[in-house]
Parts: C-alpha cells; sequence; structure tokens
C-alpha cells in the first residue's frame, strides 16, 4: 500500500469517527486544523447534548472565529452555549444589473474612469456612514389589554434612529459571459455583489449575549428581537450600498423605495 493512500485512508476513518460523535465532518471537504479541531471541540463541550455540523466552507477567519458550520443544541440550555461571534451576521448580497451588452461593454472599456468612480462612491460611503446601533430598534407597537391585544402598524417598522451604512468588507461589479434562459446563446451580464454587515451593532450584540447569556434560553437568543433586527439590518445595509454603487455607475436593479418620515428615503431591492 502506498504512503498516500495509508494516510488518505487514515483521515477517512478519522472523519467517519469525528460525524458519529458530536462533531460531523460529512460535508466537509478538507481535513480540520489544530486551531479548528480545538474550536469545534470547545465548542460542543459547553453544552451536553450539542452537535456540530462543519460546511465545505468551514475556516478560521482573519479575526481567528470559526465560520462555515452548523450548531445545533436544546432550546432550553443557557443562551451562553451558543456560538456567537461578533460577524455572525454579516454575509453576502448580489444582484444583477438590468443593462443590455452594449452598455456592459461600453463600461468595461472606461477601466481608469471606473477606479476613479469607484473610489468616489467609498469616500462619500465612509464620508456619510452613522453607524446603526440597537438602539434603532423599531419600538414594539403591541399591547396586551383586559379587551385583548392592541397592535399598531402604522410604526411598526419604523426605526427609532435613522442611520446609513458603514463600509463595507467588499464590494464591486463583476463581469461574466454566461448562458441565460436560452441555453444555447451565452451573452454579457453584469453583477454587483457586497460582502459585510453592521459592526458596532453586532459588536453591541455579542456584548450583550456575554453579559445576559447565561440568564436566558437559547430559544429566547434565537427568537429575540435583537437577532432578528439585526440579521434583516445587516441585509439591508449591504442593499444600500449596492443601490448607491449601481446609482454611482448609472446601472439600473430591481429596487424598491421606502419613504419613512421624518427621515430621508432610504434604497433597498429585491434581487
Amino acid at each position: 500500500m502506498k504512503a498516500s493512500d495509508a494516510t488518505g485512508e487514515a483521515q477517512s476513518c478519522k472523519k467517519k469517527a469525528a460525524s458519529s460523535g458530536a462533531i460531523r465532518l460529512d460535508f466537509s471537504l478538507h481535513p480540520l486544523d489544530a486551531d479548528e479541531e480545538a474550536t469545534c471541540k470547545g465548542m460542543v463541550e459547553r453544552e451536553r447534548g450539542s452537535r456540530l455540523t462543519l460546511m465545505p466552507t468551514h475556516h478560521m477567519n482573519a479575526f481567528g472565529d470559526l465560520t462555515g458550520f452548523k450548531f445545533e443544541c436544546p432550546a432550553e440550555v443557557a443562551g451562553a452555549c451558543l456560538p456567537i461571534s461578533r460577524r455572525m451576521f454579516f454575509g453576502h448580497t448580489a444582484a444583477q444589473a438590468l443593462e443590455g451588452e452594449e452598455s456592459i461593454m461600453q463600461l468595461m472599456a472606461r477601466e481608469q474612469e471606473n477606479k476613479a468612480t469607484m473610489l468616489t462612491f467609498l469616500q462619500s460611503v465612509k464620508a456619510s456612514a452613522s453607524p446603526a446601533l440597537l438602539d434603532c430598534i423599531p419600538d414594539n407597537n403591541d399591547a396586551f389589554t383586559a379587551h385583548g391585544l392592541l397592535r399598531g402598524t402604522d410604526l411598526r417598522t419604523v426605526e427609532c434612529k435613522p442611520w446609513m451604512p458603514e463600509v463595507p468588507e467588499s464590494i464591486g461589479i463583476y463581469h461574466a459571459y454566461m448562458r441565460g434562459y436560452n441555453r444555447d446563446v451565452r451573452a454579457h451580464k453584469m453583477f454587483l455583489c457586497c460582502s459585510g454587515g453592521l459592526e458596532k451593532a453586532s459588536d453591541a450584540f455579542c456584548n450583550l449575549m456575554i453579559d445576559v447569556g447565561d440568564k436566558c434560553t437559547a430559544q429566547e437568543v434565537v427568537d429575540s428581537e435583537e437577532a432578528w433586527w439585526l440579521r434583516k439590518a445587516c441585509s439591508r445595509a449591504r442593499c444600500r450600498l449596492l443601490k448607491g454603487l449601481a446609482d454611482a455607475f448609472g446601472l439600473r436593479v430591481q429596487h424598491i423605495q421606502v419613504f419613512v418620515i421624518p427621515f430621508t428615503f432610504m434604497h433597498s431591492f429585491t434581487s
């Protein structure tokens, strides 16, 4: 037997052994390194009955956090056992530009102008940034009375304070030569992509869980207003940035305009 075959067989046996316990490697495309293995063991040892499934994209990011996994635990255990990191609500959003091939090719030909436009856009984002915090969460307008539930719908989705997105981790416009609905014909397409989230609000949520995580259940953390709002707000922040980028380059994307009084209107879109 070759040495490479023996190594592959050993890794396969180790993978099967780990998959039968609290750490599952069924979907992992590459073995865990020492840091990942120590982090995974620490996660499942916090609470008996918890389970960790590694995804194909698992890795340690630049901040030392493990990403690319699914964590499961009983709903009634303390929320402190949840592996909450400061970037757990960060993600990726993409939208396709509604432009024809001629417009796409013209944009691609303006390389130096595109660099200047992108720099101007990022500078404007940095200058106008007004980071969101947890006190931006909309007030709950529901009230229980002797006559039943009173629900106020007018202000339910209005945030208490206005905010503007922070500079994202990455944002850009990407070109692809791909098949459309007609599989026999390739066409030039353009996509706008953004990665990131609300850094200050995410830090505040993580600090909140450090303070009160052991005083509430895991189910309460998952269903909390803070977790729901932060997940949605991070997505909306990326959407606002992509709409601003599209406007800067004169590109059309599917979007909706939300008018919030007395705040100024805000852009978002559906992709």
